[in-house]
C-alpha cells in the first residue's frame, strides 16, 4: 500500500507548488459572482466537472490494476496518465477554435 501513498503524496505537493502561491498572494481579481479567485469552481459547468471526476477515477483505477510501484511504470503512462492528457489535450484545443 505505500505505492498508492506516494503518488498520492506526489499529487497533493504538485497541486500544492501550483495553487499555494495563488492562495498566498495579497491582492486578487473580484470576479462578476463577487468572489476573489480567478478561478472558481462554482464556474465549472457540470460536464467539466464530470470530466474531473471521470478523469481522477480513472488514473486511480488505473494505479490499482497495474500497480505502477511494482516496476510496471510505463504500462500506468501508458494506460493510466496518456488517456487522461490526451483527453484534456483533444478538450482543450477544440474549445479554443470554438472561441475563435
Amino acid at each position: 500500500m505505500s505505492g498508492i501513498q506516494e503518488i498520492t503524496l506526489i499529487a497533493v505537493l504538485i497541486l500544492a507548488i501550483l495553487y499555494l502561491p495563488r492562495l498566498v498572494s495579497g491582492k486578487r481579481p473580484v470576479t462578476s459572482d463577487g468572489s476573489n479567485s480567478r478561478f472558481s469552481l462554482r464556474r465549472l459547468s457540470g460536464s467539466v466537472r464530470l470530466a474531473l471526476v471521470v478523469s481522477c477515477l480513472w488514473i486511480f483505477i488505473a494505479a490499482v490494476l497495474i500497480k505502477p510501484w511494482n516496476e510496471q511504470i510505463m504500462m500506468f503512462l501508458y494506460l493510466g496518465i496518456a488517456p487522461v492528457i490526451i483527453a484534456w489535450s483533444v478538450w482543450w484545443v477544440i474549445l479554443g477554435f470554438r472561441r475563435k
